[in-house]
């Protein structure tokens, strides 16, 4: 009977990052991805299958490819990476009426997303000036960016996403018309 040898694929994961990191001509792209993948909350956790690292080599390859982008397309290719959408939960999230309609039960879309594009990729939490400091009301008291009527409007945008089953080359696809 043969048995397998037991690999350990995150250390694997890590060693060829090193090498590629280390010895890529595009160094900037580079520390462009590494910055970008501190600043976006996202994880290589999340994968289901431990035997299939493409999907978490996905995630650091946009933001390497990212590295002259704007922030809208940082930001679109991150929503619509399957591991975001395990990690943030807004993979296979459904709308009021589908679970209203399918199963007589009413049930609101998961605002975890919703929440987290508000607060740490776009507008943050509170209102400030021009110089980062807070803006305060009459009272002293810092002024909110959004509230909960926000973050559930924000909400019913991400629903409706499931995993794509087609297998192609991920560096194909063309992002100005997805």
């Amino acid at each position: 009977k043969l048995h397998a040898p037991v690999i350990n694929y995150n250390a694997q994961k890590k060693g060829v990052w090193a090498e590629v990191i280390l010895s890529a001509e595009d160094q900037l792209c580079q520390k462009m991805g590494w910055a970008l993948s501190k600043i976006f909350a996202t994880s290589t956790g999340m994968n289901s299958d431990s035997l299939n690292s493409e999907t978490n080599i996905n995630v650091m390859d946009n933001f390497v490819t990212s590295c002259f982008s704007t922030y809208k397309d940082v930001v679109k290719k991150v929503s619509f990476n399957e591991e975001m959408g395990a990690q943030l939960t807004f993979l296979r999230n459904k709308a009021v009426h589908t679970d209203w309609h399918g199963r007589d039960k009413l049930a609101w879309p998961d605002e975890n997303y919703a929440r987290e594009n508000l607060q740490l990729h776009s507008i943050g939490l509170i209102k400030l000036h021009d110089d980062g400091t807070p803006i305060l009301d009459q009272f002293g008291r810092r002024i909110p960016n959004y509230n909960q009527k926000h973050i559930f409007t924000a909400a019913k945008i991400w629903t409706g996403f499931n995993p794509s089953y087609r297998r192609g080359n991920y560096e194909d696809l063309d992002w100005a018309t997805t």
